[in-house]
């Protein structure tokens, strides 16, 4: 999946957000503390990783990658907040 995801193909990413949207989001949610805000993230997640799809081809773990951008996106908007 991560070379399709690497070149941009939409379906590669349709897959990626089936396969794991719901756990981003419900680790999103934990940590935004809001379901909206929670849905932002991920959406946002998701617009950096088309933006920066070529680098996904030196990731060795996409869940990770994933979660651990995830982490960064949510700790920067509680950052925001405070």
């Amino acid at each position: 999946m991560q070379d399709r995801l690497a070149q941009g193909e939409s379906e590669a990413f349709a897959e990626a957000y089936d396969t794991y949207g719901e756990r981003l989001y419900r680790c999103a949610t934990w940590w935004a503390g809001s379901p909206v805000e929670a849905e932002d993230l991920v959406q946002e997640l998701f617009v950096a990783l088309v933006r920066g799809r070529e680098r996904l081809r030196e990731v060795d773990d996409l869940p990770g990658y994933l979660f651990v951008a995830l982490r960064r996106l949510a700790a920067r908007a509680a950052s925001k907040r405070r």
